[in-house]
């Protein structure tokens, strides 16, 4: 299942969940390479409350407004963001 997740200064990631453990959700994380890939073989913990439902339309926004420091944007559209259930 695909998710958005805020990282760091809120940044978006789309990620595939891996397990949920209720207070942490595991995300796939695919910016590693297979050097790395074998530390974080089961992915990337985030806190439960900054991870979202997967929005397309959402995401694209997200992303483009991260590319673009349009940082007022990026707050507004965190806004209309779903939680993950």
């Amino acid at each position: 299942m695909l998710v958005i997740a805020m990282g760091y200064k809120k940044c978006p990631y789309v990620r595939t969940v891996v397990r949920d453990e209720g207070k942490i959700i595991i995300l796939r994380n695919e910016d590693v390479d297979n050097s790395v890939r074998f530390d974080l073989a089961e992915g990337i913990g985030f806190p439960a409350d900054r991870v979202f439902r997967f929005d397309s339309i959402l995401s694209k926004s997200l992303l483009a407004a991260w590319d673009d420091k349009n940082w007022a944007e990026i707050e507004s559209l965190w806004n209309l963001a779903k939680p993950y259930t």
